[in-house]
């Protein structure tokens, strides 16, 4: 395994949600993987829930040298997933056609991407936000929604590495600190963990990242999960930057 700092590796999901999920992902995921993804009847749910699964696998995999389809990856009561047997955290979030999988053997991780369209058609979310986290009290959509929508992202990553749900998380006085501190080379420092907000698809997409440390050595990677050949890339470019 190489010396596993942090990995972000997110996919554009759109090519595939309209077409079925290629042979060469399906055969990535396990037989109770396949069941339960058969049991969800929403196509669309299916099939993120599908291509989440396939790129978890495949990175575990090619960080593990293991088989993808094999890994024994169990979920906690929370539906937080894990690997049984081996110290790699990781985290897995998916919106506006992209997934993405962090991961990590130094500490604990949450990852969250959000698309712009967030705060679309829910002017007690905006609202809600805006006063937590711009002091201000307006529903109407503005510039400054952009920086919600990364602080959104900042919230669910932090939510997923604490353990905590949304309510609680936001409710946090670490993480409003966090959100507020000008950032330090792209990282939020606290007392107990660090944020890193970026982004995918050319700055479109905000990604945030979480962890109960320090700040670390970060690479995020983008692939294409309908290149048939994407799983012997994805093993020989995160080889390279580890």
């Amino acid at each position: 395994m190489p010396d596993l700092n942090l990995f972000a590796v997110a996919a554009p999901t759109f090519k595939l949600k309209h077409c079925g999920l290629p042979s060469h992902l399906e055969s990535l995921l396990s037989d109770d993987e396949l069941l339960r993804a058969h049991g969800i009847k929403d196509e669309t749910s299916k099939t993120e829930f599908m291509l989440g699964r396939a790129l978890l696998r495949s990175v575990i995999a090619s960080l593990l040298s293991l088989v993808p389809r094999h890994l024994p990856i169990l979920i906690e009561r929370n539906g937080r997933p894990y690997l049984d047997g081996y110290s790699l955290e990781f985290s897995l979030s998916h919106a506006c056609g992209y997934v993405c999988v962090a991961a990590s053997r130094n500490s604990r991780i949450g990852v969250d991407i959000e698309g712009g369209g967030l705060l679309e058609g829910s002017g007690v979310l905006s609202k809600y936000l805006r006063k937590t986290f711009l002091d201000d009290e307006g529903s109407c959509l503005t510039s400054a929604d952009c920086d919600i929508v990364g602080h959104w992202c900042m919230c669910e990553a932090y939510a997923k590495c604490s353990g905590q749900d949304m309510l609680t998380a936001m409710r946090s006085q670490e993480l409003r600190k966090l959100i507020r501190q000008p950032p330090r080379s792209n990282w939020h420092v606290g007392s107990n963990h660090s944020i890193c907000l970026t982004s995918v698809a050319n700055g479109q997409i905000p990604l945030a990242l979480c962890v109960d440390a320090l700040p670390m050595p970060f690479s995020v990677l983008e692939i294409d999960l309908s290149d048939e050949l994407f799983l012997s890339k994805l093993h020989q470019e995160l080889h390279q930057t580890a």
